[in-house]
């Protein structure tokens, strides 16, 4: 059986960028698989994407994600995407020949940009603004891995042709350093967004579409550092009719140090889900799946509608959604009937696309 990734920081078979040409000066690209185990030759056919998304939360509450990520549809190109809690989101369009990867650790270079698990080098001129500057990474935590359940999908991870993989790379982490963001003509002045103090978070997607809908909802800026949730649930196109599926994990310092991993292949589950507030509120339930398990975490999200993101369909950059980076979620923990832990996150991002209505029929 082929492994579904190269080590615990890359999930998932990456691109074959060894049949795309490497910018002048960029890192050198693998051209051999060793363990990577990529599925066939996805990465240089075309309907197939990858992307990753880089959330960093300032300690002044303000939140830019960053996803570069690669289309190789009917107009292959690399791109930048910007969500910025404060000047709004785009996409920023470079040719592949901008595009290098290192097969061999995550470190992604577009342009003058790079993305790794150290930490960002930005030099990035958007219709938002110019954001230059380099953010460190340290303390990253990433879950481990097993047989059973090598990423955040668990076995699913084994499968073949999928329409979309997810993976994990970072739980939470520390920012350091900062960005200096220049507004569109006023390069005379500038701001300095400092990153001291602040959280990151790190995940990946890649396949050939993203699902028809889901949920998803992240957060790791609690008052207790460290403390970081994510879950998503979403129709899955498998077999004649698909399942909703869900994955997801909660970690915290103290009650779940190494994370711990709920889902569609986990004893805990998302037991139930209520969308209320014209779609802007989201309360969850994530229990043992056994009759008399102590663990129950209830999740209450609140988002403000969000800002517009490119998605892909077909590997084509095309389908227009929306996610929040400035949504609060609400975590309350228990050991069977004892409150063990409550606290609240601003800066979370949460999605809702597409028919959700299906998904919410969890038992």
């Amino acid at each position: 059986m082929r492994k579904p990734f190269r080590s615990h920081l890359y999930q998932g078979p990456p691109l074959d960028v060894s049949r795309l040409p490497s910018p002048a000066g960029a890192e050198a690209v693998s051209a051999t698989d060793g363990d990577t185990g990529r599925l066939g030759d996805e990465g240089s056919k075309r309907g197939y994407f990858e992307g990753w998304y880089f959330k960093q939360t300032f300690s002044d509450g303000r939140v830019i994600a960053l996803i570069p990520g690669v289309s190789l549809g009917s107009s292959p190109h690399a791109f930048i995407q910007i969500n910025d809690s404060v000047l709004g989101s785009c996409y920023i369009r470079f040719s592949l020949d901008t595009l290098s990867i290192d097969r061999n650790a995550l470190n992604i270079r577009i342009a003058g940009n790079l993305f790794s698990l150290q930490g960002l080098e930005l030099d990035l001129e958007s219709p938002r603004g110019v954001y230059q500057g380099r953010v460190g990474f340290s303390e990253v935590s990433m879950l481990p891995p097993t047989l059973l359940r090598p990423g955040i999908m668990g076995p699913f991870s084994y499968i073949p042709g999928m329409e979309c993989y997810h993976g994990l790379v970072s739980m939470d982490h520390r920012l350091h350093g900062g960005i200096r963001i220049t507004l569109p003509g006023q390069t005379a002045e500038s701001t300095m967004l400092s990153a001291e103090g602040g959280r990151g978070y790190i995940e990946k997607d890649f396949g050939s579409s993203f699902p028809h809908a889901w949920i998803w909802m992240q957060a790791n800026h609690f008052s207790d550092s460290g403390a970081s949730i994510m879950l998503s649930y979403a129709h899955i196109p498998l077999g004649s009719r698909g399942f909703p599926g869900q994955l997801g994990f909660f970690r915290h310092p103290e009650f779940a140090p190494r994370g711990t991993v709920f889902g569609t292949y986990s004893r805990r589950k998302i037991r139930s889900t209520r969308i209320s507030g014209e779609g802007r509120r989201i309360d969850c339930r994530i229990a043992d799946k056994e009759r008399g398990g102590n663990f129950r975490l209830a999740v209450q999200g609140i988002t403000d509608g969000g800002r517009e993101l490119i998605a892909p369909a077909r590997g084509n950059m095309e389908r227009r959604i929306k996610e929040t980076v400035s949504g609060t979620i609400r975590l309350t923990l228990y050991s069977g009937t004892e409150l063990l832990w409550e606290a609240e996150s601003n800066g979370a991002g949460m999605e809702i696309q597409g028919p959700v209505e299906r998904l919410l029929k969890l038992d």
